[in-house]
């Protein structure tokens, strides 16, 4: 009788951790959570019966389930919950598993906001690093997260000394083992994190050539391991793709970044539904900018192309909702140009813009809205609206008065001016003259610059020869975008994010303040 009850009690448990594993792999975390603590529950019920200890592979069973349990509830963002369990089960810190159980207490008390616990978690993790024994692979796991911590708290030394160890171990393998996967992978890993440290020391140009060799580096294990090529290493190359376009973006050619951008699109097209809300809004602005490039060099159907793309991203939600504004504005400036005008559509996409900008930080509201306005007075001229253009214009002078920056309102008077040059409106032609005397007092270049993250601007772009770009059809869903959603709820969270991707990288959103936004 005992027998039985004991076997029909090891099925019970292994369909609970079946159910569980399922769930797991599907990123349905909660589901998961309730089968582990079920399976749990099962095993943990008969060995107080028995009073006898598990078998060597029941017992691994259970513990990998409790592993499970923890990172469910880390996933599911309750922390307090996974460090309870660890507390209640003590053997999650047997010398097998304590640096994989010290990074996930480092995890829970990142989502508590205790940075100093974590880190402190994070260093007695990594202590294995320099030991060779069997926990150095997890010593490096643990490396990783405890680097981006070490550079915002400016630790670059201990960042590097980090780096250093787990090159080294890379470089002590047999050439056989230098092949591998993790191989690459971990050397992509170490060149990613190099970067952030070059970048937040402000070293731009060995924090572009880690990144063109970590994409290097990827390309070939895309090649070797075509069939087999892990989410967090296509998300880690996509955030390495957009840091890279955004650096390049300041010191270097169109034709480089281009490339960069196709590499972006492909990826994004792949991965970007899974992508944290972070790498999203970083992937996106970089996107933008190679949009906005390729319409400047003429290349507007590859323009018109990649609209529609982030459009279509837009209308399913995938993108953060504060893009929405920014996707709108590069749309409308787009149909404002010689090669593409549509001021039927410009003014369609200033309205969804304008619906949105409450999404958009508030230090950027300011300027998106400026932006806004100056593309309305461009479209109310052309449709010879003298009056709508006067009354935007009263509302532009009122924003005029409270610009700070020297730069910007030069470059508000620098785009304002030439909308005016052959006007014959009185009012116009007396604010004219009151500008150009502001430009003087400025005494700064007149040039260009965009106001709002490099993206957000409306210069008149290279003429060019392309046919006329097919009309896109706007989302009908974007004009009532932000109707049935209040304020508070403009960054919703994905639940389709991969579990590598929302485990790690949501874990770190707050110590990942250092990456280019």
């Amino acid at each position: 009788m005992l027998n039985g009850l004991k076997h029909t009690k090891i099925i019970d448990f292994k369909e609970e951790l079946l159910t569980a594993n399922t769930a797991f792999a599907k990123n349905d975390y909660s589901t998961a959570e309730l089968h582990y603590k079920a399976a749990i529950h099962e095993i943990s019920a008969q060995t107080t019966r028995l009073n006898k200890p598990l078998g060597p592979r029941l017992s691994l069973l259970y513990h990998k389930a409790l592993l499970a349990l923890v990172k469910c509830q880390i996933s599911t963002l309750h922390a307090a919950d996974a460090l309870t369990t660890i507390k209640n089960y003590p053997s999650l810190e047997n010398d097998h598993t304590q640096c994989e159980t010290l990074i996930l207490k480092a995890r829970a008390f990142l989502q508590l906001g205790k940075r100093t616990e974590a880190i402190m978690q994070l260093q007695q993790a990594t202590a294995p690093l320099e030991k060779n024994d069997f926990q150095q692979l997890a010593a490096i796991e643990a490396a990783f997260w405890l680097i981006p911590l070490l550079i915002e708290e400016h630790q670059f030394t201990q960042a590097k000394g980090l780096l250093s160890i787990i090159t080294n171990y890379l470089s002590d393998l047999p050439v056989a083992n230098r092949t591998t996967k993790y191989f690459l992978i971990t050397q992509i890993e170490c060149l990613c994190h190099a970067s952030n440290i070059y970048r937040a020391e402000s070293n731009i140009s060995l924090a572009i050539h880690s990144l063109q060799k970590a994409i290097h580096l990827y390309k070939q294990y895309k090649q070797e391991f075509s069939t087999l090529i892990d989410q967090d290493i296509k998300l880690n190359i996509l955030s390495a793709n957009a840091t890279l376009l955004l650096l390049l973006n300041k010191k270097s050619d169109i034709t480089e970044i281009l490339e960069v951008h196709q590499s972006l699109v492909e990826l994004m097209d792949e991965e970007i539904t899974y992508a944290s809300l972070e790498a999203k809004t970083k992937a996106f602005n970089a996107y933008l900018i190679g949009l906005k490039l390729n319409y400047e060099q003429g290349n507007i159907l590859i323009a018109v192309e990649q609209l529609n793309r982030a459009l279509s991203w837009a209308q399913q939600n995938i993108i953060p909702k504060e893009l929405i504004c920014k996707v709108c504005i590069v749309a409308a400036n787009l149909y404002l140009q010689p090669t593409s005008k549509r001021i039927d559509l410009a003014l369609l996409f200033l309205n969804i813009a304008q619906k949105n900008i409450i999404f958009l930080p508030r230090d950027q509201q300011k300027l998106a809205t400026i932006e806004i306005l100056l593309m309305r007075l461009i479209c109310e001229q052309q449709l010879d609206k003298t009056a709508d253009a006067i009354t935007i214009f009263n509302q532009l002078m009122l924003l005029k008065a409270e610009i700070d920056s020297p730069s910007s309102l030069c470059t508000l008077l620098e785009k304002l001016l030439p909308l005016f040059d052959a006007t014959d409106n009185l009012t116009f032609q007396n604010q004219i003259a009151i500008f150009k005397i502001e430009l003087e007092k400025i005494q700064l270049p007149i040039i260009a610059t965009n106001m709002l993250l490099d993206i957000l601007s409306i210069e008149t772009s290279a003429q060019s020869t392309s046919a006329l770009p097919p009309v896109i059809n706007p989302p009908s869903v974007l004009l009532s975008y932000n109707t049935e959603k209040e304020e508070n709820e403009a960054i919703a969270e994905d639940g389709n994010l991969s579990f590598v991707e929302r485990t790690r990288r949501e874990s770190l959103a707050k110590a990942h303040s250092y990456h280019i936004k």
